[in-house]
């Protein structure tokens, strides 16, 4: 691209500067032929902005035609579409010598008259910004515009903003936009009565300066590093220059690795960047599905931004012993669980469509590991004890007093005849009661036999 441009410039340069030449040889005897030599304008004729008094018609195409060629060489005119800009032909500007030195009315001002075409406007805008092919600018308003630079031979460069162009529309899309965190009903609360924030054209924007113009009393740290963050995340995706960012020492819960940007009015820690673009945008925040939804509005951007992640490390956990001598022998108490910590580059990626233009590191995200204390006794184990005998049971025992103590098995035989003797008593007991219960009776019936006989 930008050897052709190169290209075009040196033949445009090498037309004007045979032009030039031509008219210096050639030019005199033409407009001699148009313009009788003797007339001359009066004091005070001007022509656009040079001054021909006291000239003839003849002298001033001479002088008029010099002064057009040599600010079609040395000026610039320069396209500007928010971020981009291009510099563009004045051969895109037609002068029309001729019919100005005609139409001039002489000790009075007049106009140098020009030309723009619309459709070479239109082909330079397509070549220049292709990305805005399917833009509506208003060509006609541009064109007068242009031609009028023309008509001044403005010596500075001339910069056209091609914004002015489009149509209010257009200057209130969403160039950007981000979803994160999780809002709190008094986070909700207060993005209802401060729902947005404006950046101006050149301004440096400060999230605390925002923050203190308003009541925020309610609001805990959580919420208001959601809503920072959150900030970072559109800026993200412009070409705002980022001046100071802040991280914590742990990731919060609610918020993505890499898109943490902490602030603390307490410990100065603020989120700051600038809009040195000629347009201004206005973020606006409103709740969506219980999450913070945050838009950037304004002019869309030429060039397309995005954050990119790279480097992405896990650093360690170390675990850090510490003894108590008071602890039991081979006990161990954690007094805090480790966590590992972790690192991570952020870059800002500029695409112009799917062309990768650039990509600038932005931030490095470092959040240490969190170190496991663990408590440990210092006691010595306790001796060894000497192993208990083993408990016989009572028949060994029995069969153990048996063979060694004599005495043991009369002691046995002796309570056994006792209770064999007891028992045969009671069984002689028995057996005498009831052979007296016969001998009884036998008797009876003796006794029942003599009476009997009698």
């Amino acid at each position: 691209m930008k050897k052709k441009e190169t290209v075009k410039i040196a033949a445009m340069f090498m037309m004007l500067t045979l032009y030039f030449i031509g008219f210096s040889y050639y030019g005199t005897a033409v407009y001699e032929k148009f313009f009788q030599s003797n007339e001359r304008f009066d004091e005070g004729t001007m022509i656009g902005s040079e001054s021909f008094d006291h000239v003839t018609k003849v002298e001033a195409m001479r002088t008029l035609t010099e002064k057009v060629t040599a600010w079609q060489l040395d000026r610039v005119l320069t396209f500007q579409y928010v971020e981009k800009s291009a510099n563009i032909s004045t051969n895109l500007i037609e002068f029309q010598i001729e019919k100005s030195i005609e139409k001039a009315v002489t000790g009075q001002k007049s106009k140098l008259y020009t030309t723009v075409s619309a459709e070479r406007l239109q082909a330079e805008l397509d070549e220049q910004f292709p990305l805005l092919r399917d833009t509506t600018f208003d060509i006609e308003t541009l064109t007068s515009d242009i031609a009028d630079i023309g008509d001044y031979l403005k010596p500075e460069e001339t910069i056209i903003d091609l914004t002015l162009y489009m149509n209010e529309e257009a200057k209130q899309s969403i160039a950007a936009e981000a979803l994160t965190g999780t809002v709190s009903e008094p986070l909700a609360a207060f993005i209802k009565t401060n729902s947005s924030i404006p950046v101006k054209s050149g301004d440096v924007v400060s999230f605390n300066k925002w923050l203190s113009s308003t009541q925020y009393g309610e609001l805990d740290n959580e919420s208001i590093n959601i809503l920072s963050s959150a900030l970072y995340r559109l800026v993200m995706q412009t070409n705002f220059v980022l001046l100071e960012k802040n991280q914590s020492i742990a990731l919060p819960d609610d918020l993505e690795l890499g898109y943490e940007a902490k602030v603390d009015q307490a410990n100065d820690q603020d989120f700051i960047f600038l809009n040195e673009n000629n347009t201004s945008y206005t973020v606006e925040w409103k709740v969506l599905d219980g999450k913070l939804y945050g838009v950037l509005k304004g002019m869309p951007f030429y060039y397309t931004y995005m954050p990119v992640l790279k480097n992405k490390a896990e650093l360690p956990t170390k675990t850090i012993l510490q003894f108590d001598p008071s602890m039991p022998y081979g006990t161990t108490r954690v007094e805090r669980f480790g966590e590992s910590g972790v690192m991570i580059d952020v870059y800002r990626q500029t695409r112009e469509g799917t062309l990768k233009l650039k990509e600038e590191k932005v931030a490095e995200d470092f959040y240490l590991p969190v170190h496991q204390f663990e408590w440990h006794s210092t006691q010595d184990p306790p001796p060894e004890s000497e192993p208990k005998p083993v408990e016989p049971n009572v028949d060994s025992e029995m069969i153990t007093n048996q063979e060694t103590d004599p005495n043991a098995n009369t002691e046995t035989d002796i309570n056994t005849n006792k209770e064999t003797d007891v028992n045969k008593e009671t069984s002689t007991n028995a057996g005498t009661d009831s052979t007296t219960e016969k001998e009884a009776e036998k008797n009876t019936i003796e006794e029942k036999r003599v009476l009997q006989r009698q």
